[in-house]
């Protein structure tokens, strides 16, 4: 079965639009560097905790303690997201879609914008799936498409995901 990922395009999707010009997805950490070398989610909740100032500046005090929740979702974001998978992009406030598939590893670019460091390359099939589109399917995919993390899985919606891309 094909594993199916959302992830959101940043605070009121402002990323959105740079996401399918670019062909990524992209995970906004940008106050950490690299992290492709890191092999487990305790290496990586280590990397994060060891990083306090940065994570204060970056995204405010309350957000210091929660490493062990950054490091799960950047984990899921850089390995456990395989090439072949679908992904969903949730515009401004759920207001429309987008749906694509992985085509790229995990990569650390400087190149495209200082909030979208953390890259995997997306084949985009379906740009802006309306949210009345979106409101004929199940139920249980509405409800998974609401979740709040900015990266997580969603699998068992495959042939759903797929008819909304158009294929």
């Amino acid at each position: 079965m094909q594993t199916a990922w959302m992830v959101r395009a940043g605070e009121g999707g402002k990323r959105a639009e740079l996401m399918l010009e670019q062909g990524i997805v992209a995970f906004n950490a940008s106050w950490v560097g690299d992290l492709g070398s890191c092999r487990s989610p305790s290496a990586m909740e280590a990397e994060l905790r060891a990083r306090p100032e940065e994570i204060r500046a970056e995204v405010g005090e309350s957000h210091v303690g929660r490493a062990r929740g950054w490091a799960r979702q950047l984990w899921t974001f850089i390995d456990g997201m395989q090439v072949g998978d679908m992904v969903v992009m949730s515009h401004a406030r759920g207001t429309s879609y987008s749906i694509g598939q992985v085509r790229g590893r995990y990569e650390h670019r400087l190149d495209i914008d200082p909030e979208a460091t953390h890259t995997r390359k997306v084949e985009w099939l379906r740009c802006r799936v309306s949210r009345e589109a979106v409101s004929a399917v199940s139920q249980d995919l509405r409800e998974a498409l609401k979740r709040r993390p900015t990266v997580f899985e969603i699998s068992g919606f495959g042939p759903e995901l797929r008819r909304l891309a158009g294929f």
